[in-house]
């Protein structure tokens, strides 16, 4: 691995032309990674276990839902002289399910509409105002959890990396050198900025560039993040809506939010 490389650009250029996987690329990019990272990373992304909870603004105080039960009356509760009227409601409500067979494409299309929305937000996302978590789920071990604002992950290979990274350092007498000099490579000068999103720490930041040292810490979860969140939005698109390989869950409620988080971050 080269801290040379533009990653992002590189997995940018995953999918042909005509929307299908690159395999040009898949075989360049397999030769580019030790430890079959990439093959790794690549099975993650069809493996169906990749996970992004998302907490949807706005929604979580949000009570129509409870105000139209308590306003929901069932036929038994309803005045004698209301019952009568049953069978022309029953009328009217067939033909109301004709009327909405014929705008079901027009409710289908403002779903699409209303998911490529929130995929464009959560993939411009740099300054991290979204709430989303990044989860893989695991069926013989707990889920994992990835953060690529801050490059960590929960796997074992991770802390295994990066613990041999420390003992290293340690023993090259780097005593005085802090996790952040051993971990992070940062650029000063405004002409030597990257392009690079892979790796990018503080991506708001104007004055000065941070890179996590991905060449000495990459495990197969942070690289398939990347690669759908870090490269290119045609990418998120691809594993989430053509190939439904990566979940969207969207989370409205704030309870839920924080079981999430008590159940499988902490």
């Amino acid at each position: 691995m080269d801290n040379t490389v533009n990653y992002s650009e590189l997995f940018s250029r995953l999918l042909d032309n005509e929307g299908n996987l690159n395999n040009s690329m898949l075989t360049f990019l397999y030769y580019m990674f030790p430890r079959d990272l990439f093959i790794r990373a690549l099975s993650l992304l069809e493996s169906n276990d990749m996970l992004i909870y998302i907490l949807e603004e706005g929604l979580v105080n949000d009570n129509s839902t409870g105000k139209e039960a308590e306003r929901t009356v069932t036929l038994a509760d309803k005045p004698t002289s209301e019952r009568s009227t049953n069978t022309l409601e029953d009328k009217q409500d067939t033909d109301s399910i004709k009327k909405g067979n014929n705008s079901s494409d027009t409710d289908t299309h403002e779903r699409i509409e209303d998911m490529d929305k929130l995929l464009k937000d959560i993939y411009n996302d740099d300054d991290y105002q979204l709430l989303y978590r990044l989860i893989v789920k695991s069926d013989n071990e707990s889920p994992i959890y990835v953060d690529l604002k801050d490059w960590t992950c929960s796997c074992t290979e991770y802390c295994e990396l990066f613990s041999k990274e420390i003992h290293s350092a340690e023993e090259s007498n780097t005593n005085n050198s802090t996790i952040q000099d051993i971990m992070i490579n940062e650029i000063d000068d405004i002409e030597e900025f990257k392009e690079d999103r892979v790796g990018q720490l503080d991506a708001y930041s104007f004055s000065k560039q941070r890179y996590f040292k991905i060449d000495k810490i990459m495990c197969s979860h942070l690289l398939a993040y990347s690669i759908l969140l870090r490269s290119s939005l045609k990418n998120l698109n691809y594993f989430v809506q053509k190939k439904s390989n990566v979940l969207l869950i969207r989370i409205s409620n704030i309870d839920e939010w924080l079981k999430l988080h008590i159940n499988i971050v902490i």
